[in-house]
């Protein structure tokens, strides 16, 4: 299974490398586990592509609480990208996620109209019936 997903999602063994990247560092943004015991890490983010597949896939499932619980381990905090539903937050918060990214709390936009949301948002509706809460 864990090929499969793999060869779905390739990692950075496998990307091709983007232009700009320097040559030491050939995954771009991703990061080695040796780097959790190198540098002041305080934090760990579960990539989209994970998010996306929660419940559905055993293998993102598994990737999920496994970085939850490395995170809690290591007394750091983790922040899940890409969330999109209010049953994908309840299962992460289940699971000991720290925080959320993505749709459920907000779309993109312009930096001009972040003090308006951040004085305005009310949180997310942990209430609503439905995949998709109200923000």
């Amino acid at each position: 299974m864990f090929r499969r997903y793999r060869a779905q999602h390739p990692g950075p063994a496998t990307r091709t490398p983007q232009p700009g990247h320097h040559p030491e560092h050939p995954t771009g943004p991703y990061a080695s586990l040796t780097h959790l015991s190198k540098f002041p890490v305080s934090w760990l983010k579960i990539d989209q592509s994970f998010i996306r597949e929660l419940g559905d896939s055993p293998d993102a499932t598994a990737i999920v609480k496994a970085v939850i619980g490395l995170s809690r381990s290591l007394g750091i905090q983790v922040v899940a990208e890409g969330v999109e539903t209010l049953d994908q937050w309840r299962e992460l918060k289940r699971r000991g996620c720290d925080l959320a990214q993505g749709y459920l709390i907000a779309k993109p936009m312009s930096a001009d109209r972040v003090p308006h949301f951040m004085r305005t948002w009310q949180g997310v509706n942990t209430r609503s019936k439905g995949k998709q809460a109200a923000c």
